[in-house]
């Protein structure tokens, strides 16, 4: 569900210029907590990234963090370049990897800035 969130939050952003503060202003028909699942939206202390998280709430579950942002703006098309990724912890964790690390390019505008999940964690492919 995380990585859905993120694709409510690059809708949100197109249209709102801004990050929804809570998941209710994605989709309001979305459990902010399931069975096995607590979801937070955090913005980033720019307003230019945002972290989502899906903490299990059982300890055979794995956790996941999904950090999303503005990488550059392609002034041709006008529009914001986004960039993410999606960190799940190497083993059952009931604890969400922290936030990942990211190491811009020389030049953004050819090149989206490399993303380093924390220790304990890894990529999640595939999404």
């Amino acid at each position: 569900m995380v990585n859905y969130l993120n694709t409510l939050q690059i809708d949100y952003y197109s249209a709102n210029n801004k990050f929804a503060t809570a998941i209710a202003d994605l989709d309001g028909e979305l459990p902010q907590e399931t069975e096995n699942y607590r979801y937070q939206i955090d913005i980033g202390d720019n307003d230019r990234s945002v972290l989502l998280t899906g903490t299990a709430k059982q300890a055979n579950f794995k956790s996941y963090t999904v950090l999303l942002f503005i990488d550059n703006f392609d002034t041709e098309r006008g529009e914001h370049a986004f960039n993410f990724s999606t960190c799940v912890t190497e083993q059952p964790s009931m604890t969400a990897p922290g936030r990942p690390l990211v190491i811009p390019r020389e030049n953004p505008t050819l090149e989206p800035s490399e993303i380093q999940c924390p220790e304990g964690s890894e990529y999640l492919y595939g999404f």
